[in-house]
C-alpha cells in the first residue's frame, strides 16, 4: 500500500511540476529585431533600428544563414534561402544571435521581410478593408 501512495505522489508531483513549466513565459527571444539601415558588407556588420528607436548593430560570420520569409507568416516554412547581397536597406530584419555585452548581436542567422513586400501586402490589406469596411464618423448609436 505504501508502494501504491509513493508511486501516485511522485506522479502528482511530476505532473503539477510540468504544470508549472507551462504556466512559465516563454523567453524572449535573442537577437536584434527591426528595420535594416545599414549593411557594411565588408566587416560584415548590419545595423537595425529596433523598435525602441535604438540601432543595434549585427555581427555577421561565413556561417550566419539568410533566409527570406513572405511577409505575414508565422513559420519558416517555405523560407528562401537568400545571400547578405540581397538584402536592402529598409528591409525588415530579425538577427538571432546572442547578445554581447556592447548591446551587438553575434548572428547566426537573420530572418528578412523585403520592404518591397511588405508594402505591397500593406496595400492589398487596405484595399480589402476598403471593400469589406466602412470608413466615416459615428453620428448616434441605437443600443436597442
Amino acid at each position: 500500500m505504501n508502494r501504491v501512495v509513493t508511486q501516485l505522489a511522485v506522479i502528482l508531483a511530476l505532473t503539477c511540476a510540468s504544470g508549472l513549466a507551462w504556466a512559465q513565459e516563454a523567453p524572449k527571444p535573442a537577437g536584434a529585431l527591426g528595420d535594416l539601415t545599414t549593411i557594411d558588407a565588408a566587416n560584415g556588420v548590419l545595423t537595425i533600428k529596433t523598435s525602441s528607436g535604438a540601432a543595434q548593430r549585427a555581427v555577421l560570420s561565413k556561417a550566419t544563414d539568410f533566409l527570406l520569409v513572405e511577409p505575414g507568416k508565422k513559420s519558416l516554412e517555405g523560407a528562401e534561402k537568400i545571400t547578405l547581397a540581397d538584402l536592402k536597406v529598409g528591409d525588415r530584419v530579425w538577427a538571432r544571435g546572442a547578445t554581447n555585452p556592447d548591446g551587438s548581436v553575434t548572428t547566426r542567422q537573420v530572418l528578412v521581410m523585403n520592404a518591397e513586400a511588405i508594402a505591397q501586402r500593406n496595400a492589398r490589406d487596405a484595399v480589402d478593408w476598403q471593400k469589406r469596411g466602412v470608413i466615416g464618423e459615428v453620428k448616434s448609436v441605437d443600443t436597442t
